[in-house]
């Protein structure tokens, strides 16, 4: 009789990317006995990188976000990182960028490392872009664009100020709905024959009479409907008063 020494189980090992870390590549250094001026290296990788033109950038940044970001967590923000401890070490320099969500937070960063940073209105910074719109093409735009004499810089905002400015558009978001609200409200009245005067005063007035009357022009079902509305209207009201204060 013939023994079974395997025996096939359906078990599969796939990679899991919660267990791989991201760790930066750190070449050795080479002896330098022979030459002790000579580059290490890690600066001969350096130096081969940074003479790369923008389109072998993107390729080669595109073919290593293809082949491991599955397999790796947060591998961008890893290099975003890099990015970051590298402007720290390098001497302070012009540094452009288009005001959008996030540049004023880098922007102060920067700063603080002596770095002159700029921030330009992204409508200024179009008429620089040539070809299609990618990374690379909108980085030689800023670039050229940071440099005009004529160009209008946006003064880089505090946390404060930022702070200020978000409740100003939360404010103004709570108000646009709330107006939306009141329009339909009168929408639905006037489709069944009532008319309230314009002005928001006018029908915050009259709205609880309306209701309490319960006319036959209203069924129950619209005025129910109403109800709701009426309540979102108030609890608007209480937001934009918390927010106003």
């Amino acid at each position: 009789m013939q023994a079974t020494f395997l025996n096939r189980q359906a078990l599969y090992l796939r990679p899991d990317p919660a267990r791989v870390i991201v760790r930066p590549f750190k070449p050795a250094t080479e002896p330098r006995d022979l030459n002790p001026t000579d580059k290490t290296r890690a600066n001969h990788i350096v130096d081969r990188v940074l003479a790369l033109d923008p389109e072998a950038v993107a390729g080669q940044l595109a073919d290593v976000l293809e082949n491991f970001q599955g397999r790796h967590r947060n591998l961008l923000e890893t290099f975003e990182a890099r990015a970051e401890a590298r402007l720290a070490n390098i001497p302070p320099c012009l540094i452009g960028m288009e005001a959008c969500v996030g540049a004023h937070h880098l922007s102060r960063k920067l700063a603080s490392l002596g770095h002159d940073t700029r921030l330009m209105p992204a409508k200024y910074v179009r008429p620089y872009s040539k070809g299609q719109k990618n990374d690379f093409n909108d980085a030689k735009a800023i670039a050229e664009a940071v440099q005009r004499p004529t160009m209008k810089f946006v003064a880089t905002k505090t946390a404060e100020q930022l702070d200020l400015q978000a409740l100003h558009r939360v404010r103004e978001r709570l108000v646009s709905q709330r107006t939306g609200i009141i329009n339909q409200i009168r929408a639905f009245m006037l489709e069944r024959g009532i008319a309230v005067r314009q002005g928001i005063g006018f029908l915050r007035t009259e709205l609880p009479t309306i209701l309490a009357t319960r006319t036959d022009a209203l069924s129950p079902r619209m005025l129910r409907v109403i109800e709701e509305l009426a309540g979102d209207w108030r609890r608007l009201d209480q937001r934009i008063d918390g927010l106003s204060g």
